[in-house]
């Protein structure tokens, strides 16, 4: 009797589907060992973790959120936003953090007024 084929999946599939989202979306591409020198581990290591079978640690999740230029938050854990945020003003920090507590629905009207005002002042700046 053959071999049944399965696909294997471990138990941190979410922190895999969000490493493929990740590096699908920065363009980066090669093979498991190309990508994973990248973030300074063994090909073997970066295809366990899109398996799902391991999971980084802090200091190889900070490299590879860097490099895939998206939140150490949202790549770890899920909780967040995808696109990291890199600005030093507190007001614009505290009002990302705030606007993506909203529920989608809230920020899409917030935005729209956003947009609607930043129309109004270009008008005005050109009068």
């Amino acid at each position: 009797m053959g071999r049944k084929q399965t696909q294997e999946v471990g138990e941190h599939v979410e922190f895999a589907a969000r490493l493929r989202l990740a590096v699908e979306k920065s363009g980066i591409s090669g093979n498991q060992n190309k990508i994973g020198s990248m973030f300074d581990v063994t090909g073997a290591f970066y295809g366990q973790m899109l398996r799902g079978f391991k999971c980084p640690g802090t200091e190889t999740g900070v490299k590879m959120a860097i490099k895939l230029n998206v939140s150490f938050e949202w790549l770890m854990t899920g909780r967040g936003e995808m696109e990291y945020c890199d600005t030093s003003d507190p007001v614009e920090r505290e009002a990302s953090r705030l606007i993506a507590g909203l529920p989608l629905e809230y920020r899409e009207e917030l935005l729209a007024l956003i947009r609607a005002s930043a129309k109004l002042q270009e008008r005005t700046l050109e009068e």
